[in-house]
């Protein structure tokens, strides 16, 4: 778990980060979200990093959970993972 912080043209959401994997990150924000997400600054276990992407796009997983989709190849596939741009500890 962490701090997760989604980048956004019009402000920043906040939330916490649940799991990466295959392609995705989810938060518990309930905020609306735009369509195009331009980058996530994850806090996992003390580490700071930024996960950037062209192709991110939000998608409703469940009531009160928001997944960031990594588009990049497509529909979200097995195996997909988000690309860790920089490391912020500051």
């Amino acid at each position: 778990e962490g701090t997760v912080v989604a980048s956004l043209n019009e402000g920043e959401i906040y939330g916490v980060a649940l799991w990466v994997r295959e392609g995705l990150v989810a938060t518990d924000s309930q905020d609306i979200m735009p369509s195009k997400v331009l980058a996530v600054q994850l806090n996992l276990n003390g580490d700071h990093c930024w996960v950037v992407s062209d192709y991110m796009c939000p998608g409703l997983v469940r009531k009160g959970l928001t997944a960031i989709y990594d588009m990049s190849r497509g529909l979200s596939v097995a195996g997909d993972r988000l690309v860790v741009c920089g490391d912020f500890n500051t």
